[in-house]
């Protein structure tokens, strides 16, 4: 396996877990049988009947996290992955009744996606980079003999297995970092390519002869439902929606499980709709919950329930001395130009709000919208911030988002904190695509702002512009970029633009990554640097001497460390990159001074020194519990964090009844 593959490998992993964890599944179901013509998604009315559903806790692991899961065609069994940390995963099994779990795979690999074959003696699961099976003894759970080997090639892909449990259906990477689809026999062997279009996910059909896959443009929200034919051949459009969905196979037919638009507030209940948009009903899950792998009849569906606490902790970097100020549950949001107060989210009587939070002791007080901002009904904070909820240089005012008229824009509004009045910033703010930057970093690396303006992206054409304005100044055009994949990572710096090209090209032996420094006005920019490998969360420092940016090696390493670079005032490189040794797993936060930077790794947070001779330092090396975020305060004396308290996992039968077997 080439370095490039591993580090694929790797990132592939990441994302899994990632998107596991994160509980990304705000599920809107839809329906279809076989091929059908090209339908969107429509609005639903509000009024909808209600599915009802049982929940049954079949297990509770506090000794890692249990997550995923999928049920066996005769419905005894549970097979579900296991993450014990380190970077190794396997796979277990409980009874759907409930019992004692006991591991069926071992060894030191990470090993999740796991999937009953048709007939219910086999599994099949990812295994590191590989596709693997494994029998199973349908009276006792257990596994017969050792695993075997599906595909030969390296690729942490998604896949799918044939009704008739014959063929193995993945999507592995091409050398321009594409998923394809590609069909193996479920036996191990040979694999031919069905379709090179870009895919993520696959299902198929419930006759065996054809395959469902994802796509989307980049530079948009709009997602795409293809079928290909098992022979190959141009794969057909079947639907389209405004946001993200995945597939399952229910009850012999296909059920397509939609994500709430990008520009919504989000909504409360699910929908519950038919292939040509029309609502059927509601659906509204325990808030935590993910995972959407049902029983071959469809009335029940395995699903996983993640529990953690993320208190807010305040560090001085003097005295080295951490203190809790909230123990609620919460995400940071930013700190208040005198450094004293803090903002941040929380579930407050079943609603998201934002508060401010004095750290020296004082009250703590509600922001108040006069309307619903993006992302703000999702009660579940482990769902992301949204990037275009930004405190103002001077702490006097907020940047939202609420959503347009068109799915791909949203409206930015500022909210003055203290009148409470609200001002329209632009209402054509582009919701990023798949691989375009949605924050821009400003000096020191705060997000979407520099002590003065606020960033954000408009559409133009095919391309994109980053824009910037005061919370009371108009507009201006910072730099205009034709391909929307050029704004992968973006840091300002007064009229310099610093952003990073070609990071996508991971399956390349030879891959490599760009600095360009652009000035408005200019025609073109200067590109200051080109190193192989990857380079993301690019920063400015304070005084704009120099940036700093994580970089994914392309030695066989396949850690991140940071490299950093001296630029001058017309954007000229400076001196040779130096490479800090801490595997970054955050963005670079500069100290106000410009001698060093902070970055996570490891759960802990590091002071690196920009001095090479000077070795990083471990700020929260004594905290138990892993820092999941931090923000520095603008003085640079102290750093607010939240640490990642795990309570433990279970798996839940949730049953459907005859809510989705009878519906046609």
């Amino acid at each position: 396996m080439s370095d490039a593959q591993t580090a694929i490998t790797r990132f592939d992993q990441a994302l899994h877990h990632a998107a596991r964890r994160l509980g990304l599944c705000l599920l809107v179901a839809s329906y279809l049988c076989g091929a059908a013509p090209m339908a969107e998604a429509q609005s639903a009315p509000q009024d909808l009947p209600a599915i009802e559903v049982t929940y049954t806790r079949i297990v509770t692991v506090h000794d890692g996290d249990a997550w995923g899961g999928d049920i066996s065609p005769d419905g005894r069994w549970v097979a579900f992955m296991k993450n014990i940390g380190q970077g190794v995963s396997h796979i277990w099994m409980v009874s759907s009744e409930g019992g004692e779990p006991f591991p069926v795979t071992s060894g030191p690999t990470y090993d999740d996606g796991v999937k009953w074959f048709p007939g219910g003696d086999r599994i099949a699961y990812r295994s590191g980079d590989r596709i693997a099976s494994l029998a199973i003894d349908p009276r006792t759970g257990r596994p017969i003999g050792g695993p075997q080997r599906v595909t030969l090639e390296s690729s942490n892909a998604y896949f799918c297995i044939s009704p008739d449990g014959r063929w193995i259906a993945y999507t592995p990477r091409n050398q321009e970092a594409d998923r394809v689809i590609r069909v193996v026999p479920s036996i191990g062997g040979a694999a031919r390519t069905l379709t090179e279009a870009n895919t993520s996910g696959c299902s198929w059909t419930p006759d065996g002869e054809g395959i469902y896959f994802k796509t989307g443009r980049l530079e948009s929200p709009h997602q795409a439902l293809m079928r290909v034919g098992i022979d190959g051949g141009p794969p057909d459009t079947v639907f389209t929606h405004p946001g993200t969905f995945s597939t399952e196979l229910v009850a012999g037919r296909v059920l397509l499980f939609l994500q709430s638009r990008s520009n919504t507030p989000v909504t409360g209940p699910e929908i519950v709709a038919t292939l040509d948009g029309q609502p059927l009903g509601s659906l509204k899950l325990m808030d935590g919950m993910g995972g959407m792998d049902f029983s071959r009849d469809g009335r029940t569906m395995v699903s996983h329930l993640y529990e953690s606490v993320n208190p807010i902790r305040v560090l001085s970097l003097t005295d080295g001395e951490p203190r809790t100020v909230n123990e609620a549950d919460s995400r940071l949001v930013g700190w208040a130009p005198d450094s004293d107060g803090l903002l941040f989210q929380t579930v407050l009587d079943g609603r998201r709000a934002v508060f401010r939070q004095s750290v020296s002791g004082g009250t703590m007080t509600e922001v108040r919208f006069p309307e619903t901002p993006v992302g703000f009904r999702i009660t579940d904070l482990r769902q992301p911030i949204p990037h275009n909820l930004v405190l103002s240089g001077d702490g006097r005012s907020l940047l939202y988002a609420v959503p347009g008229e068109d799915p791909s824009m949203t409206t930015l509004k500022v909210l003055d904190l203290t009148s409470g009045r609200t001002r329209v910033l632009t209402d054509r703010n582009l919701v990023a695509g798949a691989f375009m930057s949605e924050r821009v970093f400003g000096p020191g690396g705060t997000g979407n702002r520099s002590e003065d303006e606020f960033f954000f992206w408009e559409r133009v054409g095919s391309g994109v512009t980053l824009m910037a304005a005061g919370a009371s100044t108009e507009p201006r055009v910072l730099w205009a970029f034709d391909d929307p994949e050029e704004t992968r990572s973006v840091s300002v710096h007064g009229d310099r633009v610093a952003y990073v090209e070609n990071v996508r090209q991971w399956a390349n032996d030879d891959n490599e990554a760009s600095i360009l420094v652009a000035h408005p006005g200019e025609d073109t920019p200067r590109r200051i640097l080109t190193v192989e490998g990857w380079l993301d969360e690019l920063t400015w420092s304070p005084d704009g001497d120099w940036l700093a940016a994580t970089h994914y090696r392309s030695d066989g390493s396949a850690v991140l460390t940071v490299m950093v670079v001296r630029v001058g005032e017309s954007g000229e490189l400076i001196g040779e990159p130096s490479f800090r040794p801490v595997d970054a797993r955050s963005r670079p936060q500069w100290l106000p001074d410009g001698s060093g930077f902070l970055a996570t790794s490891g759960g802990e947070v590091w002071l690196v020194p920009v001095d090479p001779s000077s070795e990083p330092v471990s700020l929260t090396d004594e905290e138990q519990d892993q820092v999941g975020e931090f923000i520095l305060s603008p003085d640079g004396r102290h750093i607010a964090y939240t640490p990642h308290i795990f309570k433990g996992s279970s798996l839940w039968l949730i049953d459907f009844g005859d809510a989705l077997v009878g519906r046609r």
